[in-house]
């Protein structure tokens, strides 16, 4: 299926932006004014149901080039997080990946959270309380293999 409203960006082999766009309902984009070089082209889905991906690409002088990019499942972090035996809310939840894949959600007001779009692979884990004398940050690493898993925490102070 072709995925709208998208984002890519594409970097230069230095880490430089050469440009970015938005993907059409059609799932097209266009970014001009490349020259020749290697490239990395990203593309974050904007519903978090995919996990990011990066492909390669080079440019030729004087040819356009194009990329089509199909992007991997993504896979949620489910739980709930609570301090002797209550739920918490507001606590801010983060998943990051090893290759750079990122997600962010709040507990809501029965402590259960959803990080969604993550790929394949290690995730680190943070539970973190935003107030100043709060809960103390928790954190785990975890494995994305083949399916959805699940982090329940128990907060201290």
């Amino acid at each position: 299926k072709v995925l709208a409203e998208a984002s890519v960006w594409v970097d230069d082999s230095y880490g430089t932006s050469a440009g970015s766009a938005t993907t059409s309902a059609k799932g097209k984009y266009s970014i001009s004014g490349v020259t020749n070089g290697k490239y990395t082209v990203s593309v974050r889905d904007s519903k978090n149901n995919n996990a990011p991906t990066e492909v390669k690409l080079t440019v030729k002088k004087g040819k356009n080039a194009t990329k089509n990019v199909k992007m991997s499942k993504g896979f949620k972090v489910t739980g709930t997080v609570k301090y002797k035996s209550r739920a918490v809310a507001g606590v801010s939840i983060s998943g990051t990946t090893a290759k750079g894949g990122y997600s962010w959600a709040e507990t809501s007001s029965t402590g259960k959270f959803t990080l969604k779009g993550l790929g394949k692979g290690k995730v680190f884990l943070t539970a973190s309380d935003p107030y100043v004398g709060g809960f103390l940050t928790a954190s785990k690493s975890a494995t994305i293999k083949s399916k959805n898993i699940k982090w329940n925490v128990s907060l201290k102070k």
